[in-house]
């Protein structure tokens, strides 16, 4: 029986590492940048976000609240469905979280530990522990696998449905963002290594690796797996070819972008429509990206909270394309949700 190192609360009427980083980086930076603004905004988490992960049918988000622990949304009604915390009593800090592809499970982590859930009903499907601390995670399509990075140095394919470690993919540093192909074939891994490395899940062979000169924060994995998108701070950010490990398109960036901070902090490749691109700063900024044409097509400005709030300024944790209407979610570390078009 799981139920007893859970809390899994109906209600009625979002990674703690990487994400608390970028909300306390985005107080200093308010005021910056400029775009489009969204055409819906409401909250999910009154103190802010250590995690967060939408769906991809844009019709859930899982929330890592900073004060009220872990919640999965319906986007559609604005409502809280469950509460989802490590143990009985208390919240829990969630460091990282994902939804797999199919909507049918997610998994939420706090430290090394991690729980699947099942989002029909809000039951908890599994708790393992995993072999160091994690800093991101991503989940397989069906739920069956999940892509851990490490702060060990080392991310690991798990099987969060029976427990044990698959395949182990080794850095020099600790690995600080992850993401999987749509077929769960390729595993793509950034470190603080200063690498950005293309695995085959199955050998467990490496096989590309783009080389930055500052530590990866940031990768994402093109559907098909044959694109990656991978940002260093105060150096790159660029989409690079997995077959050739060579850049095909590198973002704009002026000298004191590059100097004074601009970082992305998510990254999604379209699904749907290829050559596109969303890209979230910490400056509550989005970017739609045709990298095929190298021309920016739109650019968006996320809502801020009121002054009475705590955050003024947020960074963009997770995005999603919802459907072919050109619509798309954002979730922002000060705990807003955000829809564009």
């Amino acid at each position: 029986m799981l139920s007893h190192c859970f809390s899994s609360q109906i209600y009625s009427p979002i990674r703690l590492f990487r994400q608390l980083t970028a909300l306390l980086l985005s107080f200093s930076l308010v005021g910056c940048g400029s775009g489009y603004p969204p055409t819906d905004s409401w909250e999910v988490a009154a103190r802010g976000n250590y995690s967060a992960a939408l769906s991809e049918d844009g019709q859930h988000v899982v929330i890592g609240s900073i004060m009220h622990g872990g919640s999965l949304w319906d986007l559609q009604s604005k409502e809280r469905l469950y509460n989802w915390n490590h143990a009985k009593e208390g919240f829990s800090n969630l460091s990282a979280v994902d939804i797999s592809a199919d909507g049918k499970f997610a998994v939420t982590s706090e430290g090394s530990n991690l729980v699947l859930w099942n989002v029909a009903d809000g039951s908890p499907a599994g708790f393992w522990s995993a072999p160091g601390q994690i800093i991101d995670l991503a989940l397989s399509s069906d739920g069956h696998f999940a892509l851990l990075g490490l702060a060990n140095y080392n991310a690991v394919y798990f099987d969060i449905k029976n427990g044990g470690v698959v395949r182990t993919f080794f850095h020099k540093g600790r690995v600080t963002s992850v993401d999987l192909s749509a077929d769960d074939r390729y595993a793509l891994t950034g470190s603080e290594d200063q690498n950005a490395i293309l695995w085959d899940i199955e050998s467990g062979e490496q096989l590309k690796t783009h080389s930055h000169e500052r530590p990866v924060q940031l990768v994402a994995l093109s559907p098909e797996g044959n694109l990656a998108f991978s940002f260093a701070k105060y150096d790159r950010a660029l989409v690079w070819n997995t077959g050739t490990g060579q850049p095909k398109f590198e973002i704009p960036m002026t000298a004191s972008e590059k100097q004074f901070g601009v970082e992305y902090s998510s990254a999604k490749f379209s699904a749907e429509s290829r050559g596109l691109l969303l890209i979230g700063d910490n400056r509550r900024g989005v970017e739609l990206w045709d990298y095929s044409s190298e021309a920016k097509k739109g650019r968006w400005q996320a809502q801020k909270k009121e002054i009475t709030q705590l955050a003024s300024g947020a960074a963009i944790i997770d995005l999603v394309f919802a459907g072919g209407s050109g619509v798309f979610f954002a979730v922002t570390s000060d705990g807003l949700i955000q829809k564009f078009k």
